[in-house]
C-alpha cells in the first residue's frame, strides 16, 4: 500500500465493506451494513490523517509524515479509536462475529501441525517444513470458507425468504449443521456434503409481561449480551412460571442445550435462575 492516493484508499475502503457482505448478518441488516461502511472508509484512509501537520508549514509534513500513524502500535490504536464511537453511535455493543469455517477442534489442522512438529524433531529444516505446513493450512482454510459460502446459499436458497442463515462446523469435516432465521421462526437443521436434511422449527414467541418479568435479572441480561440467534419461550406451572431463554446457535439432536431457566412465582417476582448448558460436559456440542 505505499505511497496509495487518496482515492484509492478510499475505493477499497468501500470495497471491503462490500466484501462484508460475505457474512449473512451484514448482508441483511442495512444498520450493520451501513456501520461497517463507515468503518472502513475512515480506516482505510485513518493513516493519512497526519495531513493536518500541513497546518505548521510543508517541510513539517515532510518531516514526521508516516510517522506514528502509520507505525505498528497505530495498528491497534485506530481500530478501538474507530470502533468505539461506530459502537456509540450504532447502539452495538460486543457482538461476536462467526465465520463459523472451522470447527473448534480441528483434525485436519492438528495432525498436519503435529505432523511438522514430528518432523523438525526428526532433524529436517523447520523453515522448509513450516513453510509447507502454514501453505497447507491456508489452502485448507480458503478451501473450507469456499465451501462454507456455497452452503450458506444453498440453504438460503432452500428456506426460499428473506432470512440470517448461520451454517456451523462439525468435529467431522464433512458434516455441518444451520441455524436460520427469519421474522417468524428458526430453521435448523444438518448437512453432510451438500445434502440439507431440516430437523426443527422453532416458532418466536410473543414477549408478553410474564417474560419481560425477567429481562432485569443478571442471568438474562448477560445472556441476552451474549447470545444471537434467541428463543424464549414459557410455561405456568403450579407455583407460577418458567421462561426459558436459549441461543438456538447451540442445538444438537432436537434440543437447545444452553440458555437461561427463570423460576417466578405467581406475582412474576424471580425465585431462582440458572445460566449455562442443559447438559452433561462430555456430551456434545463442543464449544
Amino acid at each position: 500500500m505505499k505511497n496509495m492516493d487518496t482515492g484509492s484508499h478510499l475505493i477499497i475502503g468501500a470495497t471491503l465493506a462490500g466484501l462484508a457482505y460475505v457474512d449473512p448478518v451484514v448482508a441483511h441488516n442495512p444498520s450493520l451494513a451501513q456501520a461497517v461502511m463507515v468503518g472502513t472508509l475512515i480506516g482505510s484512509h485513518a493513516p493519512d490523517l497526519d495531513t493536518i501537520l500541513r497546518i505548521k508549514g510543508f517541510s513539517y509534513y515532510i518531516r514526521y509524515h508516516r510517522g506514528i500513524t502509520h507505525s505498528i502500535p497505530a495498528l491497534l490504536i485506530w481500530p478501538a479509536f474507530i470502533t468505539l464511537p461506530l459502537m456509540m453511535a450504532y447502539s452495538r455493543w460486543d457482538d461476536w462475529m462467526h465465520l463459523d469455517v472451522l470447527a473448534i477442534f480441528d483434525p485436519f489442522l492438528f495432525f498436519l501441525h503435529a505432523f511438522g512438529l514430528g518432523l523438525w524433531w526428526a532433524g529436517y529444516d523447520p523453515a522448509g517444513v513450516f513453510t509447507w505446513v502454514y501453505a497447507i493450512s491456508i489452502g485448507y482454510i480458503g478451501l473450507r470458507a469456499w465451501w462454507h459460502h456455497l452452503l450458506v446459499k444453498q440453504v438460503i436458497n432452500m428456506v426460499g425468504r428473506q432470512s440470517i442463515c448461520h451454517v456451523l462446523p462439525d468435529l467431522r469435516g464433512f458434516r455441518w449443521s444451520f441455524v436460520v432465521e427469519t421474522d417468524e421462526c428458526f430453521y435448523t437443521g444438518k448437512i453432510v456434503f451438500r445434502t440439507i436434511r431440516m430437523e426443527d422449527v422453532y416458532t418466536k414467541e410473543k414477549r408478553n409481561h410474564i417474560i419481560q418479568a425477567t429481562m432485569g435479572i443478571d442471568g438474562v441480561r448477560t445472556f441476552l449480551g451474549f447470545a444471537q440467534r434467541i428463543h424464549v419461550t414459557w410455561r405456568e406451572h403450579n407455583d407460577g412460571y418458567e421462561v426459558k431463554w436459549s441461543d438456538v446457535r447451540f442445538w444438537y439432536n432436537r434440543k437447545l442445550p444452553f440458555g437461561v431457566d427463570v423460576q417466578l412465582d405467581r406475582e412474576l417476582k424471580v425465585i431462582d435462575y440458572s445460566l449455562g448448558w442443559r447438559k452433561k460436559a462430555w456430551d456434545p456440542p463442543f464449544v
